[in-house]
């Protein structure tokens, strides 16, 4: 354990050290990622697959935050979807600015949630996110997990939207406005999805802010388990179409990534745990302090010998 404490405190120390070269690295690579995600999924538009502007947008994502990182993907989203026809792109524009002006603009840290709900989808990993988002966003990431399984499923109904109007005859053109706010809320899978994604991340989320003795891991394994039983009956209830294998990989999977970050960012010594009183004019307060598992820096002094001449 010792090993491992001090592998991740030198590996955190590196990060802090050496942020202003490191964190713009990340982000480029995060913003490549997601420019070929969007080409997966949508690919109507050869502009953005050109690599000199893909390295163009990625290098101004580099030095860019989270929200604009959003705004820029959304932007290149909007003209791959112009590739398939005005009413699309008009969907797609009003669903992105509602998300963007009435959420994600006051929480900007979860757009990366809304980012790459679509790229698990397209892994069959996306299982994992709930019980990820409990515990590093919250409650605050209901709603972008929400509008990330919602932006997925855009996507699929537009390919589906592509080839109906590909093949349609003259004189038969499908309205793809119509089709999309007709179809999509009916889809029991997309719906059976965001029902437990918001479940999952609450119940995760309660759990893990409580201060019982190590609520972080029951919260994490609790999660997990309730994710896979309600996809299970809820996928028996509705009649939706779902795998049941598919989401019992990802959950574990969910589960153990859960269990790494929750090492990295920090984890306690129950042994040591003291209870504090104190009191001002109006309260007393009973505050219990539990340790953080650190390994002691290593104390070296450097000896300077001469010899005497």
């Amino acid at each position: 354990m010792t090993s491992l404490l001090t592998i991740r405190d030198e590996i955190k120390d590196f990060f802090r050290e050496h942020d202003l070269i490191v964190t713009p690295i990340f982000r480029f690579i995060i913003a490549f990622i997601l420019l070929l995600e969007i080409n997966a999924l949508y690919g109507y538009s050869d502009t953005f697959s050109k690599p000199p502007i893909i390295f163009a947008i990625c290098l101004v994502c580099a030095f860019m935050s989270e929200g604009v990182t959003l705004l820029v993907i959304g932007a290149v989203t909007l003209v791959q979807c112009f590739g398939v026809g005005l009413e699309v792109a008009a969907v797609y524009a009003v669903l992105f600015m509602v998300m963007y002006f009435m959420y994600i603009k006051f929480f900007p840290k979860t757009g990366y949630v809304v980012l790459f709900t679509p790229l698990l989808y397209m892994f069959k990993m996306h299982y994992l996110l709930p019980i990820i988002v409990g515990i590093v966003c919250g409650p605050a990431g209901i709603v972008s997990s929400i509008f990330g399984v919602i932006f997925y499923y855009f996507s699929q109904y537009v390919n589906q939207i592509d080839g109906l109007l590909k093949t349609a005859k003259e004189g038969e053109k499908v309205s793809s406005f119509m089709y999309i706010f007709t179809e999509m809320p009916k889809d029991k899978a997309m719906l059976l999805t965001m029902i437990v994604f918001a479940c999952v991340i609450m119940i995760t989320y309660i759990i893990y802010r409580l201060s019982a003795r190590n609520s972080w891991y029951i919260a994490i394994f609790t999660g997990g388990v309730l994710e896979f039983f309600l996809f299970l009956m809820g996928g028996y209830a509705l009649e939706a179409d779902i795998d049941i294998t598919t989401i019992l990989i990802g959950t574990l999977v969910g589960i153990l990534l859960s269990f790494v970050f929750q090492f990295f960012k920090g984890t306690v010594d129950y042994s040591r745990t003291e209870i504090v009183q104190f009191e001002d004019d109006d309260y007393y307060y009973y505050v219990k302090a539990v340790p953080k598992l650190t390994v002691a820096a290593k104390n070296v002094n450097v000896k300077t010998i001469n010899q005497r001449k």
